[in-house]
């Protein structure tokens, strides 16, 4: 089988994901929201001028501000067609990120389907935060915004995805079995990490001048952290024939995250698995069937 007609039954995936963002762009202007495509979807427009074949969703930052106010428009204004999730929502979800999902479709993977949480086609939506400007309260924003995120995590999920079958992914395969052993204490169980967690991110919101912003919640403590600087005045790319917002500084994030972003990984090395649950539900006559 090619390369291509192995992503082929994505293709209707990404046609349903074109429509959820021009419904975002729309109410981001409507309401004058600041927002900026990164991750898989810039290399995506960078690269391909639209989707990497074998990805599944759409990765935007937004400031906590307006992500907060985007999750209040959708809920408030947009709830026949959408459902927002974020650990605040619902506590079952562990991460910290916001999710706008599609209603009456399903996206589910095996490393979280003992969760309690619905499960849609989505944007995933990421908040930028300020991050302090002294050096000692920086690290431990971070630090601390991170540990709190991946407790909850180790907490809720019972299968985290932990790369890898080396040495050190058996050591923390063997972390994780042994932190969640110690999460059954009635006390730790009723502890909500997301909750501290949230207070660090947020920690410094209210100072909209620091040098750096960024997303602390991610793989590792500091692969998002950002110069304030790098967004404005933001770009715009075609993106499937539409066109997306990025930061100015596009490209040196990328580098920086993932190296030569511009050549593709190889099979071999490639986290291209397929959701175990794909369901477009009643967006399948519009754009296509799945097999």
């Amino acid at each position: 089988m090619s390369e291509t007609s192995k992503y082929d039954k994505l293709i209707p995936l990404h046609s349903v994901l074109i429509m959820m963002l021009k419904d975002f762009i729309k109410i981001c202007e409507d309401y004058d929201l600041k927002w900026y495509a990164h991750y898989g979807t810039a290399i995506g427009a960078l690269r391909e001028k639209g989707f990497i074949p074998w990805d599944e969703d759409v990765d935007i930052l937004m400031p906590r501000n307006d992500l907060t106010q985007f999750t209040e428009i959708v809920i408030n204004d947009y709830s026949d067609k959408y459902e927002m999730i974020n650990s605040e929502i619902n506590v079952n979800y562990p991460m910290a990120t916001t999710r706008m999902m599609l209603k009456g479709t399903k996206l589910e993977d095996s490393s979280l389907a003992t969760m309690e949480f619905p499960s849609m086609i989505f944007l995933d939506l990421f908040p930028l935060d300020s991050i302090a400007d002294n050096k000692k309260d920086r690290k431990e924003q971070i630090r601390k915004a991170w540990l709190f995120n991946k407790l909850q995590i180790i907490k809720l999920v019972r299968h985290p995805f932990i790369a890898g079958s080396g040495f050190k992914s058996k050591f923390l395969k063997f972390g994780v079995k042994l932190l969640r052993t110690g999460f059954k204490v009635p006390f730790i169980q009723k502890m909500n990490f997301n909750k501290k967690a949230l207070d660090w991110q947020t920690k410094y919101d209210d100072l909209e001048d620091t040098k750096y912003i960024g997303f602390l919640c991610d793989t590792a403590p500091t692969m998002d952290l950002y110069l304030r600087s790098d967004f404005e005045p933001a770009r715009w790319m075609d993106f499937e024939g539409i066109q997306l917002r990025f930061p100015n500084k596009i490209e040196k994030h990328l580098t920086e995250l993932y190296g030569d972003y511009m050549t593709p990984i190889d099979a071999s090395r490639r986290d291209d698995h397929f959701p175990d649950i794909l369901d477009l539900g009643p967006y399948s006559k519009e754009f296509g069937s799945l097999e």
